[in-house]
């Protein structure tokens, strides 16, 4: 919060979401309202991060809409920053920008920048997104209010940045990438996002692919993507459970099979197709040379 008060930019609002808390968060969310004029809160029952969405939207009235998770920081010339790449690019749809990682010991782990430049061709915007950009992090972008209209959903904790990142994406017609890294994502060991993998939230994954697949079934190349992304899903699943999931293994195959011959697979590293097809013949292997 202090990093969003303090920004040099002056023209913003903040809503702040008080997902059914059970500890002093709505005490002290009250209290940044109480005190800030352009921040307003919202209290509800706890639904999970994909019901917490829509009354923010519904709230916001500005023209874009920025989303910081509440572990992270964000730079204090982040708004003015991308004030300046509104007008100089005449409104984009999406503007997407750099971000660190740092661990509990404040040391940083990790730094994404992509450079500066502008697409304006909707299977360009999905392929950058895909081949260039993959964290599907709603975060480290800022989006138009507008490409919410119509937007689905999930009651759930786990992929909703997944499902609303394709759904924006598809309804974007021009996207900007700048190279200024303005977000910073706080490694919290028991985060939701890097918790275990539990028989809910395998139900969970499984939800959002379902519904990626369903959304991108008339979009050859999108969908290549998504199942590609899928296999990688598979795979990290696998290395987290103790005991042999034969389902999971049976997805696997029969997926593997149908996207080794796409554009979009062969564009993959070599390791990565390496890696592929050693788990497809021999998952066990693979997850003992990945854990060695």
């Amino acid at each position: 919060m202090n990093s969003l008060l303090n920004q040099q930019e002056s023209n913003y609002e903040i809503i702040l979401v008080d997902d059914g808390s059970k500890d002093k968060s709505a005490e002290i969310l009250d209290g940044y309202e109480e005190q800030n004029d352009f921040v307003q809160v919202i209290h509800k029952s706890n639904g999970g991060i994909g019901s917490t969405i829509l009354p923010a939207l519904e709230r916001a009235r500005g023209e874009y809409i920025v989303f910081v998770d509440s572990d992270d920081y964000v730079c204090k010339d982040m708004f003015s920053v991308l004030t300046e790449t509104v007008r100089k690019y005449n409104s984009p749809d999406i503007i997407q920008f750099g971000l660190k990682m740092v661990d509990e010991s404040n040391c940083i782990v990790r730094e994404e920048r992509h450079g500066e430049y502008q697409l304006t061709i909707r299977d360009e915007i999905i392929s950058d997104h895909f081949e260039n950009h993959p964290t599907p992090s709603l975060a480290c972008r800022v989006f138009k209010k507008k490409l919410f209209n119509s937007a689905v959903y999930l009651m759930q904790n786990v992929g909703i940045d997944e499902i609303l990142i394709v759904q924006l994406l598809l309804k974007a017609s021009s996207l900007v990438s700048i190279d200024d890294v303005l977000y910073c994502v706080f490694l919290r060991k028991d985060s939701i996002s890097r918790s275990a993998c539990s028989k809910k939230k395998i139900e969970e994954y499984n939800n959002v692919y379902d519904f990626l697949f369903r959304i991108s079934s008339d979009n050859v190349q999108l969908l290549s993507y998504i199942e590609i992304k899928y296999l990688k899903l598979i795979i990290n699943i696998f290395l987290g459970l103790e005991s042999h999931d034969s389902d999971l293994l049976r997805k696997y195959k029969e997926l593997y099979c149908k996207v080794k011959s796409t554009q979009e697979y062969k564009k993959e590293s070599l390791s990565f197709k390496v890696g592929t097809k050693l788990f497809y013949y021999f998952p066990n292997i693979y997850k003992k040379i990945k854990l060695l």
